[in-house]
This record gives C-alpha cells, sequence and structure tokens, in this order.
C-alpha cells in the first residue's frame, strides 16, 4: 500500500491533534503562514480533552481563527461505564467517531502534536498519520527499536544510561505497532556531552527541551511540507522515497 495525500486541488488539509501545550502544532501552523497557506493548511484542532488548564487547543483555535473539535475521552469512557481507558474497543468506537468528523473538514493527514491517547485502526486507515518522538527510532537491538514506547524525557534518560553521546528526533508514520511505523525523517543530533547524570531529572527535561527546539520544531513541519509537495512518499510498511530517491532509515535534513 502507498500511503500519500489524497488527489485533490489546493492545499493539503491537516488535522492537528493535541492534548497538551501544542508547541509543535504551533510550528507547523507557523510554516503555513510562511508558505502562503498554498502547500498545507490546518484545517482543524483536534482534542481529547475538556480541561484547558492543561491543553491550549481551544487558545490556538481562536489565535489562528481555526476550528477546534473537543471530545473529552475520560468523558466517553465514563458514559460507557468505564473508568479505565484499556478497552480498545471502546477506543476503535471513539476514533471511528472523530473520523467522521475530520472528513467534514476534508482532513488528509493527521498530526500527532502531544497527543496523549493511542490513536486506533479508523485513524491510521483513513488519513496519512504522523508523530514526531523524542528518540532515534533508526537504533535496534535484538530486531527491535531501543527506543520504542518510552515518552518525553524519559527518552532522554533512557539515551543517557545507554551511554548515548547524541539524541535525535524522528517523524515516523503511526500504525497499529507502538512506535513501530515506517520512519520517515530523523533530526539533526542534540549533544549529550555535558549533560550531568547528578542532575539527572533536570538536565533530562533540560536536555528534552533542547531537542524539540532543534529537532522536533525543524523536522515535523518540513515533513508535512514534503509530503503536501509530493516529493516525499512511502511505499508499503518500510520504504519511504524523496524525490524517487530510497531514503534508507528516513530522510535526514
Amino acid at each position: 500500500m502507498e500511503h500519500e495525500q489524497h488527489t485533490r486541488t489546493g492545499a493539503l488539509r491537516v488535522a492537528g491533534f493535541m492534548s497538551g501545550s501544542g508547541t509543535n502544532l504551533r510550528r507547523i501552523i507557523e510554516l503555513q503562514k510562511n508558505l502562503g497557506e498554498t502547500t498545507f493548511k490546518v484545517a482543524a484542532i483536534f482534542t481529547d480533552t475538556k480541561d484547558e488548564k492543561k491543553c491550549n487547543a481551544r487558545k490556538i483555535g481562536e489565535e489562528y481563527r481555526i476550528p477546534v473539535i473537543i471530545r473529552d475521552i475520560k468523558d466517553y469512557y465514563l458514559a460507557r461505564g468505564m473508568a479505565s481507558r484499556r478497552d480498545m474497543k471502546i477506543r476503535e468506537e471513539y476514533d471511528t467517531e472523530t473520523a467522521r468528523e475530520l472528513r467534514q473538514y476534508e482532513v488528509g493527514l493527521v498530526a500527532l502534536c502531544g497527543y496523549m491517547s493511542v490513536v486506533t485502526a479508523p485513524i491510521y486507515e483513513n488519513f496519512i498519520t504522523l508523530n514526531v518522538h523524542p528518540a532515534d527510532l533508526t537504533k535496534t537491538r535484538g530486531g527491535k527499536r531501543v527506543y520504542a514506547g518510552c515518552a518525553g524525557a524519559e527518552c532522554v534518560k533512557k539515551a543517557v544510561l545507554n551511554r548515548e553521546r547524541e539524541i535525535r528526533a524522528t517523524v515516523h508514520i503511526v500504525n497499529g505497532e507502538l512506535d513501530g511505523g515506517p520512519i520517515i525523517s530523523v533530526s539533526r543530533p542534540v549533544d549529550l556531552s555535558g549533560f550531568n547524570r547528578g542532575r539527572m531529572e533536570e538536565d533530562a527535561e533540560k536536555y528534552l527541551n533542547q531537542l524539540k527546539e532543534n529537532g522536533d520544531w525543524m523536522i515535523y513541519p518540513d515533513t508535512i511540507r514534503l509530503i503536501a509537495e509530493g516529493r516525499l512518499k512511502i511505499m508499503g510498511n518500510s520504504e519511504v522515497y524523496l524525490d524517487g530517491v530510497l531514503m534508507k532509515n528516513g530522510y535526514r535534513p
């Protein structure tokens, strides 16, 4: 199966999924504006939480005049008598309803921007779905990705404990395997030589912020641009092509 934007006229329409501050989404919107909104356009913002103290979805939507869809996932489960959100059958029902709403905005691509819920098949099988991960997913051990399943500053800590000399961010296609989809792009490195293990918690957060600024914010918007321009295509479950050339382990700017 080939993953690429649907046949269309005009800009690729993007939905930004978020649960928190939305810094990655802001950078995507900023690139959209710099390009004159002719290449891609954030057509909707989606959030799984109604708590505006935790999530800036409504604020960003109002600031950039983008429609906001709020569907509190905790309320969704509670309405079905479920205090836990582990039931993936209910999650698929939730995502099916979400996909229906996205179609109203003619969305072709979903960008996960600090979205804290697992997305299921009704999303990733109907829309190109991207995520940016705060680690180098090209690194493997025993055939498995070393940093799959970690999140946030925990990825930085794990890299330090693994005696990595640098960290990178990775943009990948979302599929049914946790952090296991095709790798699209990998950022330039952030040097870990100044990391102080005696200040593990503080330095992990500090280096995570550096990685966001020099990794996520650089490659995530640009990856969407390349897809929107038709220059970057993903074939099957693993092969990424940029301008027709196979990029082994993803594109590296």
